[in-house]
């Protein structure tokens, strides 16, 4: 009887926690999009779509450069991106300044850009800003 009930209140903690993550989710996507309409949406278009006819800058509704791996999106927002990039097998070749805002208003405006449009992709939490930050920073000493 007791491995019942620890079962069901493990299930119930599980379901709990995914319902507060999905909050935290919709409340960082809102508070992204704002970022993103003041700033982002200049370059990457308000839909996402990027101005990918002459290779400007690249789309980010259904971007695998975006939503294959999280750290990709951390790096370019946290650092800005200098080089060759492909994206959705283009080649993209302009530089983008780094973004400097709090990590909060990073993780905020990748969780919006990674889960709109058609996207979804996991949450990005401000600490995880803040960890790419520090690295960087123990790496360039």
């Amino acid at each position: 009887m007791n491995k019942i009930i620890l079962q069901f209140s493990a299930l119930g903690l599980f379901l709990a926690t995914s319902a507060l993550q999905d909050n935290n989710l919709e409340a960082s996507k809102i508070r992204g999009e704002k970022l993103y309409t003041g700033l982002c949406q200049g370059c990457h278009k308000p839909d996402g779509s990027g101005y990918t006819k002459n290779k400007l800058s690249p789309p980010l509704a259904g971007s695998d450069y975006l939503l294959k791996n999280k750290e990709n999106g951390i790096q370019a927002v946290l650092f800005g991106l200098k080089g060759k990039v492909i994206v959705n097998d283009v080649e993209y070749d302009r530089a983008m300044p780094p973004v400097k805002w709090t990590d909060q208003e990073l993780s905020d405006v990748l969780n919006y850009v990674r889960n709109t449009w058609g996207n979804k992709a996991s949450f990005i939490s401000p600490e995880e800003i803040a960890e790419a930050r520090e690295k960087k920073q123990e790496t360039d000493k």
